[in-house]
């Protein structure tokens, strides 16, 4: 079995965990090819310089080879193409543009279709619901492959980037959720509980060392200590970072003695300064701008409370289960997250982190206090232990062979 991963950009800062899929697989003997749709030109993470580089990349498009290839599908097993090509036209979406992208996506999966045939694919693997899964999905149809899915998250039919998801849940050999919220989600869209399983994402825990509540406590000074919290990720709509401020004006008007760090970037980077500013906490949120993975463990070791106030935004888009959060438990950082898709399923209240319902500055702010009022160490240690159990990339790759091998047997 030779296996196609196929992703946006395999050098992507955020796409850490996939990195450390890739390898953990190919350690077992598992034979991948990496597909991505573009380079990211902003830049790859530093240790995404081999697999970027072995990546066959669809964009920039080859107009010619475009048409040659579907040209060479089309007279080579007509009634199919057509048949395929007549599904993307009759794809179940609201607006005609949508229904178009799909047929885009048809016709530019025909070169990527036969570069596989002749590396010997036998099985495509897309990650997330987004264009990859589209490619993956029409590539499979040309060349008469199976196809599948990991879907790291939630989020409405009508998002901008996952046109033709009926289509791609009914059609893909079996899908792969990090969650079980995932599983509920997409049943109810198009039923495909049968064929999904629920693999979480998995960690090098190697690589995390476990900083005991007591270390951290002999590492600083009981009174002058400033409660240090921690925000990571893309500055976007769904990471709710907006409510992670608002929370820290709350807190600074009870007077709590901390600095709220945000390591990330994105389009929101503006909208969250100004906010920062007319709320009159810039003197204790800092903007740390993007971090390679090396520098986001160091201020996750740092940190006393990492704060995930997801949200699922006006369009419906929504978190799968944030990474931070299983870094944060694998470190011995506490966990201050939303009660929001899959994220309920590691943070349990009480016992491996604290949930506070979605948009609720108030409720963060009181999560905080209560975690520096009853420092957590019984909590951390279960987490760490929740997270050793569930995401051990070896356990988890182990899990991944075992699916591939047994649809490839019934194949």
């Amino acid at each position: 079995m030779k296996i196609a991963y196929l992703t946006n950009c395999f050098g992507t800062q955020s796409h850490t965990f996939m990195r450390r899929e890739i390898r953990a697989l190919r350690k077992l003997g598992v034979e991948l090819s990496l597909y991505g749709i573009r380079k990211d030109e902003s830049g790859h993470a530093a240790d995404a310089n081999d697999l970027v580089e072995e990546t066959h990349y669809l964009y920039p498009v080859n107009k010619s080879l475009t048409l040659s290839t579907n040209l060479h599908y089309l007279m080579s097993s007509p009634i199919r193409y057509l048949k395929n090509l007549s599904s993307a036209f009759a794809s179940p979406e609201f607006s005609f543009s949508r229904r178009m992208k799909m047929v885009a996506h048809y016709f530019l999966a025909a070169p990527v279709a036969r570069h596989m045939e002749s590396s010997g694919i036998t099985h495509i693997h897309a990650q997330f619901l987004n264009v990859s899964s589209s490619i993956a999905m029409y590539a499979a149809a040309h060349a008469g492959i199976p196809f599948s899915v990991t879907a790291h998250s939630a989020g409405s039919f009508k998002a901008a980037d996952t046109v033709g998801l009926h289509e791609k849940l009914r059609k893909a050999q079996f899908l792969i959720m990090i969650s079980h919220y995932n599983v509920d989600y997409y049943d109810a869209v198009s039923p495909c509980r049968h064929k999904s399983y629920v693999v979480r994402c998995g960690m090098n825990l190697e690589d995390f060392t476990f900083h005991a509540p007591s270390d951290r406590a002999a590492n600083s000074d009981a009174i002058t200590h400033k409660t240090r919290l921690l925000g990571v990720g893309r500055f976007v709509a769904k990471k709710g970072f907006h409510y992670l401020i608002e929370a820290a004006a709350i807190l600074k008007h009870r007077k709590v003695d901390f600095e709220l760090r945000l390591v990330g970037n994105g389009p929101l980077d503006d909208e969250l300064r100004t906010l920062a500013n007319r709320l009159h906490v810039s003197d204790c949120v800092k903007f740390l701008g993007q971090k390679s993975t090396h520098e986001v463990r160091a201020e996750m070791t740092e940190a006393d409370i990492v704060v995930v106030p997801s949200v699922t935004t006006n369009t419906g888009d929504m978190e799968g289960l944030p990474v931070v959060i299983m870094e944060a438990m694998a470190t011995g950082t506490a966990v201050v997250a939303s009660d929001h898709a899959g994220i309920p399923e590691i943070v349990i209240p009480g016992q491996t982190g604290f949930l506070t319902p979605e948009r609720d500055a108030e409720s963060i702010a009181d999560a905080v206090c209560e975690l520096i009022k009853n420092p957590p160490v019984e909590m951390l240690t279960r987490a760490r232990l929740l997270i050793e159990d569930n995401f051990n990339i070896a356990t988890v790759a182990r899990r991944r062979q075992d699916i591939f091998n047994r649809h490839d047997q019934v194949r």
